[in-house]
């Protein structure tokens, strides 16, 4: 088992006793480390990113009123619309893409496809299609995860899902990690419906973060002039 699913079964169990389960999935990275052999299914699933693959989360929050649940599912809807349209015309900067030489999927992924250039299998071309698409779909994962956690994290004030991790261990469970903390039940939920908002705003802006923006004509009003900036949340 992972670290990161050791932390997210540790969080669920904690969560239990208050309606949550704080558990996040794996990012694609860990969950194909080592998997070499399965290769092909990691491109099936992460080369072709698409909302619609993710795994569909219940938008009913326990201990929230109804209007509140309404409100969240509207927001969460929205938030899944504007992922989707992101990722139809995703362009990420370089610079925010995931190194191949930072995942061991990418890494042995690319080892992979230079043997079949070498063999005369794929042309370089093609490898390098392969390669970017499945880098793609990693990055975009990557962000939601992060965007998933951060409201967690910021709430228990974790730079990172490990510290959160020692922090549990070292309280021995979520109820007295919240009591330390001073956090409320409501604090908790209000933190884990808006991770799930937050997942895909980063979709949103990752996706943007290669565009450049459309500079203003002179003289034109602003209000005529679309602007393609990243969504700052």
């Amino acid at each position: 088992m992972t670290k990161t699913r050791r932390l997210s079964a540790f969080l669920a169990v904690g969560a239990v006793g208050l309606g949550a389960v704080l558990a996040a999935p794996a990012s694609a990275q860990e969950t194909a480390h080592g998997a070499n052999h399965e290769s092909s299914a990691v491109i099936a699933q992460v080369g072709s990113v698409s909302i619609s693959g993710i795994s569909k989360e219940g938008t009913a929050s326990h201990g929230a009123t109804p209007a509140e649940r309404r409100a969240d599912s509207a927001k969460l809807r929205r938030a899944k619309r504007e992922a989707r349209r992101a990722i139809r015309r995703c362009e990420i900067s370089p610079d925010k893409l995931t190194a191949v030489e930072q995942s061991k999927l990418l890494t042995d992924l690319k080892q992979r496809f230079d043997r079949k250039v070498d063999s005369g299998e794929w042309t370089a071309q093609k490898a390098e299609r392969r390669l970017a698409r499945i880098q793609k779909g990693i990055t975009i994962r990557s962000a939601m995860e992060a965007g998933r956690w951060r409201p967690m994290l910021e709430l228990f004030g974790a730079d990172a899902r490990r510290d959160l991790g020692k922090m549990l261990r070292k309280a021995k469970g979520m109820r007295s990690l919240m009591e330390q903390k001073g956090v409320s039940r409501a604090e908790l939920r209000a933190a884990k419906r808006a991770g799930k908002i937050a997942r895909y705003k980063a979709v949103v802006a990752l996706c943007a973060s290669g565009k450049e923006p459309v500079h203003e004509p002179e003289g034109q009003a602003a209000s005529s002039v679309r602007v393609h900036l990243p969504v700052v949340y």
